[in-house]
C-alpha cells in the first residue's frame, strides 16, 4: 500500500552540550518513525510544525468571517496519541509561543504525519545527545 523510503530523516539538530536542552527537526518517512516519534514525546516537549487553524474576523460594520489559515504553531505538550490506522500522531497542549492568530495558553492539536516536517524542543535529551 505504502512505498517506504528509507528512515526519518534529522533536518536540524540543535542540542547544547552543557546542559543537553535543545531541538531537532525530523521530518517521517515511514509508519515506524511515527511509532518512534509517539514514544519520544513526553510532556512539557513543545512540538512545532505546520497546521490549520479557523481564524475569524470581524469587521467595523459587525459582519463575521471565517477562514483556514495554514500556519506554525509551538504548544507545550500535554497528551500524546498514536492512530495506527491514520499513521499520525496527534499532540495536544496550550499553545506556546506568540502568533498572529492564536493567543498564548489556547489549546490545539497538532497532527505529525508521514513526510511532514516538525520540531521538537526537550529540556534535556538525555542520553540522545
Amino acid at each position: 500500500q505504502y512505498n517506504y523510503k528509507t528512515t526519518m530523516k534529522l533536518i536540524k539538530k540543535s542540542i547544547s552540550a552543557k546542559d543537553g536542552s535543545g531541538s531537532v527537526t525530523l521530518l517521517p518517512q515511514t509508519p515506524e518513525d511515527l511509532w518512534h516519534t509517539y514514544n519520544l514525546l513526553q510532556t512539557s516537549d513543545h512540538v512545532r510544525c505546520t497546521t490549520l487553524r479557523k481564524v475569524t474576523k470581524e469587521s467595523s460594520t459587525g459582519s463575521v468571517t471565517s477562514n483556514k489559515v495554514r500556519m506554525n504553531l509551538t504548544i507545550e505538550v500535554t497528551k500524546v496519541e498514536f492512530d495506527k490506522e491514520s499513521l499520525q500522531v496527534r499532540i495536544s497542549g496550550p499553545n506556546s509561543a506568540e502568533s498572529q492568530h492564536v493567543r498564548m495558553g489556547a489549546f490545539h492539536t497538532l497532527t505529525l504525519e508521514l513526510d511532514r516536517q516538525f520540531t521538537i524542543e526537550k529540556e534535556c535529551w538525555d542520553a540522545i545527545f
